[in-house]
């Protein structure tokens, strides 16, 4: 997994604490973001994550998963825990 960080112009390397830090601003704007999209274009994003999701993972429909590997839209590679 590669992350880049930029404070003031440069790249910096952060530490276990900083960067978990960072996972959670990134994770927060992105969540912020989705929810605005989803109202501008008037989808239910409760509904929608609970008709996906409701019952787990629609794998192995454990909550939280527990396949062990996870896949993204076609045409991606997997990911292995």
């Amino acid at each position: 997994l590669v992350i880049d960080i930029h404070a003031g112009g440069k790249k910096d390397t952060l530490d276990g604490e900083a960067l978990t830090r960072e996972f959670q601003l990134e994770i927060a704007d992105t969540t912020a973001w989705l929810i605005a999209t989803c109202n501008l274009i008037g989808v239910n994003l409760q509904s929608a994550v609970l008709e996906n999701y409701g019952n787990g993972c629609s794998t192995c429909v454990g909550a939280p998963c527990r396949c062990g590997v996870h896949y993204f839209s076609a045409g991606s590679a997997a990911v292995t825990e």
